[in-house]
């Protein structure tokens, strides 16, 4: 009997390690696992750069107010590797529109690996060859000759959000409306946790936005789009989420930016309780 309980609890761990399952899922699970299995609150990182949508600091801030004890904290980057990325259970990309090939890379590696991700608006929308990417090209190209063709070969055929978006989000990127009004947030999905707390419509008023197609051809699986954005007469997706090795969920929209007034929290409350186990 004891060793079918610990068999049980080794694969509950894995399945909610590897977000197959939330631990609130379970009766009593979640604070066995938050209390004896990671022993501490789940650590969030918000990448941004400085360009493109979304607020970091605002973000940050109104995340901090139901994270009290475990706030996010903020990384440029310029300072980003994919080996400090491990220590976190969820990193969200934000006002990040250009990246660089070695950039774009950590965050493919993060997510191989089992990470979540929230990605908004444009960020990684624009890929430019940094001299750091060059010089790892040029030593790989002594032992892996061609490793320098390729790379400038991949840079000019690269468009959009490039490999990220076709492998992970399962969107393509299209163009970014920076000055729209008159937008409604509507609910499509309601059984989708991350837009529970959301109202059906939701009037976001002058929101700026990135209009991207769904296409999903990846090796993620299982995309849900549970909200689309109305504008000008046309709907565009809004908040898609898939399961990949974590959780990926990407929003075409700044969710901090939605005023306190249209929405208390809830959006982001939910998109973070959705992804975070603890």
């Amino acid at each position: 009997m004891l060793v079918f309980l610990a068999l049980v609890v080794v694969l509950l761990v894995v399945l909610t390690k590897f977000k197959f399952i939330h631990p609130r899922d379970i009766p009593g699970w979640k604070g066995f696992y938050c209390g004896v299995i990671e022993q501490r609150q789940s650590r969030i990182l918000i990448v941004h750069g400085d360009e493109g949508l979304g607020d970091p600091d605002k973000l940050a801030n109104q995340l901090s107010r139901f994270r009290v004890s475990a706030p996010p904290e903020q990384l440029h980057a310029s300072r980003l590797s994919s080996g400090m990325l491990k220590n976190y259970e969820l990193v969200i990309v934000e006002k990040m529109k250009r990246v660089t090939f070695t950039q774009a890379e950590a965050l493919k590696s993060y997510m191989d690996g089992g990470g979540s991700v929230i990605w908004i608006g444009d960020a990684g929308s624009e890929y430019y060859l940094s001299e750091e990417d060059r010089q790892a090209a040029l030593i790989e190209n002594e032992s892996n000759p061609g490793a320098y063709e390729r790379l400038l070969n991949k840079s000019a055929k690269t468009k959009g959000f490039g490999e990220i978006g076709q492998y992970y989000l399962g969107v393509t990127y299209l163009r970014t409306e920076a000055n729209a009004s008159g937008v409604t947030l509507k609910v499509v999905d309601r059984n989708n946790p991350l837009v529970q707390a959301v109202v059906e419509e939701l009037e976001l008023g002058s929101m700026p936005f990135t209009v991207v197609a769904e296409g999903r051809v990846g090796a993620a699986t299982g995309a849900s789009k549970s909200a689309v954005l109305d504008y000008g007469g046309h709907e565009y997706p809004a908040v898609i989420d898939s399961k990949y090795v974590g959780r990926i969920v990407y929003i075409a929209f700044p969710p901090e930016q939605v005023t306190e007034s249209v929405q208390p929290t809830g959006l982001l409350t939910n998109l973070v309780d959705f992804l975070v186990s603890c």
